[in-house]
């Protein structure tokens, strides 16, 4: 049988109400001691507060949406451990749901709100057109919806938590120029691009260019970008890496002679350390690649990797105070993460 209040109360020598109060965190003034009396009761008996109930009283559902476009499936992992883990200590569940397809984001989203949830997070699918359901969100925004975009910039108004792809791509560029080299080629996939033609489409591999290009002026060397074909389906686990591994001749064997590379993706890293490790003789002397991403446990005798880890729990962590201070009424502002130190 589970705790009650009562229990709490008759532990602690104090008031049901006051126990009620801290526990749930009434915006009352209590002493340190006594919040920290509660709190080690509730603790110690292994309360679990009615969220059923609490939900009723407070008009909410404690439910959270998150819709996540499934040819992100890399950060999935990261970014739900914490977004769950801000979501748990705040009383709230999240319900995940992946989409491949602006219908089946809509279909998702509808599932979402039918759930009555009190908060969404969306990532957007866009398709080759540029077409989406951004302007959708932008409306439900508009008329009450707390929402939050991540890995994204495409509804308007809405708060963000991005990766800053342009601080990872001059971190890397940067890292390599100061390991002593002057050829650094950028290997990253054919449509880097198409944000130019088509606003917000493959936006992070547009903004990781632009800080390779700069990076690489400033310092006075000439770039050059080494672009892949990805070939299939994108969501498909493994598609940048099989393109990269196709093409692994064409950044080594470049007419350019790089000796070092950055890398937009960190599965493109793993395809070409997999390929020097099976061509010994493939790679370049001393040749280097940096990336700002996560790359498996990989090795090669040939290559030399520095690897920029992105901060995808931090991400999630961040969505989740920023939607909850969105229902709680606060003020809130989009965030962009860079490389995290190693």
């Amino acid at each position: 049988m589970s705790t009650t209040l009562k229990e709490i109360a008759q532990r602690t020598g104090l008031s049901i109400p006051t126990v009620h109060q801290v526990l749930n965190g009434y915006n009352v003034r209590f002493s340190a001691e006594t919040r920290k009396k509660v709190l080690e009761a509730a603790k110690e008996l292994d309360y679990r507060p009615n969220i059923a109930a609490r939900g009723l009283r407070a008009r909410k559902s404690f439910l959270l949406g998150l819709q996540f476009n499934a040819v992100n499936y890399p950060l999935i992992a990261g970014f739900t451990r914490g977004f769950q883990q801000m979501c748990t200590a705040q009383s709230y569940a999240p319900i995940f749901l992946t989409h491949v397809s602006t219908e089946d984001e809509a279909e998702n989203c509808r599932t979402l709100i039918d759930r009555r949830v009190d908060g969404l997070i969306v990532n957007c699918a866009v398709g080759t057109t540029g077409a989406s359901n951004a302007g959708r969100f932008a409306e439900m925004r508009q008329a009450g919806t707390h929402l939050v975009e991540v890995f994204g910039r495409f509804v308007d108004g809405a708060p963000r938590v991005t990766l800053d792809y342009r601080a990872g791509a001059v971190a890397s560029t940067e890292l390599l120029i100061a390991k002593g080299h002057k050829k650094i080629a950028l290997f990253t996939h054919s449509d880097y691009r198409t944000s130019e033609r088509i606003p917000g489409l493959y936006w992070t591999a547009w903004e990781h260019w632009r800080g390779y290009e700069e990076t690489m002026r400033q310092a006075g060397l000439e770039p050059t970008t080494i672009a892949y074909q990805v070939s299939g389906d994108r969501t498909r686990e493994g598609a940048h890496y099989f393109s990269a591994y196709e093409n692994a001749k064409l950044l080594l064997n470049h007419p350019a002679k790089p000796t070092a590379a950055v890398f937009y993706r960190g599965e493109a890293v793993e395809a070409i350390l997999h390929y020097a490790s099976a061509n010994p003789s493939a790679a370049p002397e001393g040749f280097g690649i940096s990336v700002f991403d996560r790359v498996a446990p990989t090795h090669s005798d040939a290559i030399s990797l520095y690897a920029l880890p992105q901060p995808i729990e931090d991400v999630g962590q961040a969505a989740a105070k920023l939607l909850l201070d969105s229902i709680a009424g606060r003020e809130v502002e989009s965030i962009a993460m860079g490389p995290k130190k190693p």
